[in-house]
């Protein structure tokens, strides 16, 4: 192969490896940025900007940091990874030149490189200052190695302190430079024995270094050594994928989509079936589908905790913010925050300046507004949501919120899922979504003296039986264990259809035509323990 069509044949390869990754990211994985974007707001003050210099690896996180903040933009996260990666593996395509390789080796050992690194960002958890820091560290190497060297002073001087800096402002990515290093003193044969001792006393001030900041910036040795965060080889997780889309979607108020993508599935997996309960529920259609997926998800038996996974804290925000439970709501974000170290979470901050704007607080939903009145993705939402600026839309929005506050005034300990429901429908009995989440959480487990009470005290003593299919035949298993009377029985089951089904289970229960009923759940269905 002549050099020209070695040439050739590297670009090619460079072409399609770039248009692969993009098309990957753009078309596959997707909701894995927007996700990895929510959580690293990144703020425009002097104050964040300064305290990224307080802690090893400073450049590196500020660099990734800034540039994940464009994963918000629809198809800008995926050309941003996409560049990152290839600018990361061209400076290795530089690196095997120096050391003497050619074209095409070098272009194939960059791609090996550059591969390796995207498959780290399979990982939602990894973060895009982990790559910056590993080009920083090819770019200390580069800058050093292209110097002259006829001096002995040379790496005596520019080793110890490139490394020490490189740690600082890349952290990580000076064990590369280090590791470089050696190969170039062995590839190029540098024969003065100062460029040893260059690299010992190199090693030593990074080291010394390293430890220093364990102590000032109270960093485990692991983290100071591995800071901002060394990816590992992942596979590609489409299940979370799918999950973030439902998270995603909801964020964004896409409902339908939600809805669609559910219905189309045959199996759901319990984040997706979540947050499709809470967009039918607030159609009031949740008692027509509660069990059209098994095991269906609600989300009101979940308890916050240190071992709570991360997706299910934030999502609990967003169910307490679909029922009307401001305090719980604003709970859940800030937990979300407590749980998670170095938290930036966009969307908590967002809620909890919802929340208080729905309570009246404005003074301290401003102080969450001028957070993200400094970004560049949230500023116009801040501004359109700020009490001085505020839009039509938005304010009829925290009026439409309003009339479902909890009114009552009851303290509690934990989550007591029940009491909270409870509570949101004594104090506004047309607040469906919560009635439904009530009733439908006590079929749910089973507990039905539990629903029979409620039932009584929301829909019967009001004279508004909600009559769903669902809670009429769980009506029929409460009579049918009370025996009630022909009266009482008449005074629940509004709906013949009910009844004729009922007889006819009772006469054949295996009968298919039964499969989806509430009386089939409740014969097959564990008994749990009721309610708190």
């Amino acid at each position: 192969m002549n050099v020209r069509e070695s040439k050739q044949l590297s670009v090619a390869l460079w072409a399609v490896w770039c248009i692969a990754c993009l098309v990957f990211f753009q078309g596959f994985y997707c909701h894995h940025l927007f996700f990895n974007e929510q959580n690293h707001l990144f703020v425009y003050t002097w104050d964040q900007f300064t305290s990224y210099f307080q802690r090893p690896a400073s450049l590196a996180c500020l660099t990734g940091d800034f540039l994940t903040q464009f994963y918000y933009y629809q198809f800008a996260g995926p050309v941003v990874l996409t560049v990152s990666l290839w600018v990361t593996a061209l400076l290795f395509y530089f690196t095997c030149r120096r050391m003497g390789a050619s074209k095409l080796i070098a272009t194939l050992l960059a791609l090996v490189v550059g591969s390796v690194e995207m498959t780290t960002f399979f990982d939602a958890r990894h973060d895009l200052s982990s790559l910056m820091a590993l080009a920083m560290g090819f770019t200390a190497f580069l800058l050093t190695a292209t110097k002259s060297h006829h001096k002995r002073w040379y790496p005596v001087l520019v080793y110890p302190l490139t490394a020490a800096a490189t740690y600082w402002m890349a952290g990580y990515g000076v064990w590369a430079t280090l590791a470089l290093w050696v190969v170039d003193m062995v590839c190029n044969r540098h024969k003065n024995r100062y460029y040893l001792m260059a690299w010992m006393l190199a090693f030593a001030l990074t080291s010394m270094v390293a430890w220093i900041a364990t102590e000032a910036c109270t960093m485990s040795g692991r983290a100071a050594v591995t800071t901002p965060g060394i990816g590992s080889v992942s596979m590609p997780d489409f299940d979370l994928e799918n999950d973030f889309a439902a998270y995603n979607n909801h964020y964004f108020g896409r409902e339908q989509s939600i809805i669609a993508t559910v219905e189309q599935s045959k199996n759901p997996s319990p984040l997706q079936t979540l947050f499709y309960n809470m967009a039918v529920a607030k159609e009031g259609r949740l008692p027509d589908i509660l069990l059209s997926h098994q095991p269906t998800e609600l989300g009101t038996l979940y308890s916050i905790g240190p071992t709570t996974p991360k997706l299910i804290i934030n999502t609990m925000s967003d169910l307490y913010w679909t029922l009307g439970d401001m305090t719980y709501a604003e709970r859940a974000a800030l937990m979300a925050s407590t749980f998670s170290p170095r938290n930036h979470n966009v969307r908590m901050i967002k809620r909890m300046a919802e929340v208080n704007l729905v309570t009246g607080d404005t003074l301290a939903a401003c102080k969450f507004l001028d957070i993200l009145a400094n970004t560049l993705a949230y500023r116009t939402w801040a501004v359109n949501h700020h009490p001085a600026t505020m839009t039509e839309a938005v304010k009829q929005q925290i009026i439409d919120k309003r009339q479902w506050i909890n009114t009552m005034d009851t303290l509690r300990i934990g989550d007591h899922c029940r009491t909270i429901l409870r509570e949101l429908v004594q104090s506004n009995i047309a607040n469906i979504v919560a009635l439904d989440y009530l009733l439908c959480t006590d079929l749910q487990i089973c507990d039905l003296p539990a629903f029979k009470s409620d039932y009584d005290q929301f829909c019967m003593a009001n004279d508004k039986p909600r009559l769903k299919p669902l809670y009429q035949q769980a009506l029929c298993i409460c009579l049918e264990v009370e025996q009630a009377d022909l009266d009482t029985w008449k005074r629940y089951i509004k709906l013949p259809e009910v009844l004729t089904s009922w007889r006819s289970y009772n006469d054949n229960p295996t009968s298919a035509i039964h499969s989806g009923t509430y009386w089939r759940y409740y014969d097959s269905a564990p008994k749990k323990d009721s309610l708190p």
